[in-house]
């Protein structure tokens, strides 16, 4: 009975580490997954629903550090492969957005850009938007616009779309801004970005808005190389 006992538990100790995936592996399922998802709506929360059993498996497989630890990796730019693209409850997909041209641009100086190629029926542009943010918890960001921008082209590189921020910052190219009374419901809206992974390559986080419109939206982003 013994040795029948110690066989089985060899034979449940192989399975277990057979099962147990590595960090790439799930990162590659996870990128795959919200690329399929790419400027889809999620009304039935059926996407994040299918992702967050995902993260959380990444999250046992590399435990995450305090945000203020791994700050230095969210800096930068990254590019949206899934996430909300409707700032209400309807969780709807938005076809003025080309959803392969989503980026967001992290200061360290505490301010942040979400740039995007916008438009419908063949007319488009540039929006940037620019945020501040700061740290009010262990892994949360506080976040606000304070100035909403376009410029009258687009351009046909991630490149060229996250280095924009940095040319405006320096005045190399001047934006039209958009009049607060146009973008005063954006400008209104405060809200948090709580950040549950990072790495070199991936970020993933949850959205939510101050006044409860958006509760805890997952964003999975690549970094712009």
């Amino acid at each position: 009975m013994k040795s029948l006992s110690l066989v089985l538990c060899l034979c449940l100790g192989a399975f277990s580490v057979a099962e147990a995936r590595t960090v790439p592996e799930i990162k590659a399922q996870i990128m795959s997954l919200a690329e399929s998802f790419k400027g889809q709506g999620d009304q039935d929360y059926s996407k994040q629903n299918q992702l967050e059993p995902l993260v959380r498996e990444l999250l046992v497989a590399a435990p995450q550090p305090p945000l203020s630890e791994r700050f230095y990796l969210l800096v930068g730019p990254w590019k949206q492969i899934f996430g909300p693209y409707v700032f209400n409850t309807s969780r709807a997909s938005n076809p003025s957005i080309d959803a392969d041209n989503i980026y967001q641009v992290i200061s360290k100086e505490g301010f942040y850009y979400n740039v995007s190629r916008v438009g419908r029926f063949g007319v488009y542009f540039t929006s940037l938007f620019k945020g501040v943010y700061k740290q009010i918890d262990e892994n949360t960001l506080s976040a606000q616009f304070i100035q909403t921008a376009f410029l009258p082209k687009t351009y046909s590189s991630e490149a060229e779309y996250v280095s924009l921020p940095g040319l405006v910052e320096n005045k190399q190219i001047k934006e039209v801004l958009i009049p607060s009374f146009l973008s005063a419901s954006i400008l209104a809206q405060k809200g948090s970005l709580k950040e549950v992974y990072t790495d070199e390559t991936m970020r993933i986080m949850y959205g939510s808005t101050d006044n409860g419109v958006l509760k805890d939206f997952i964003y999975v982003l690549r970094r712009v190389q």
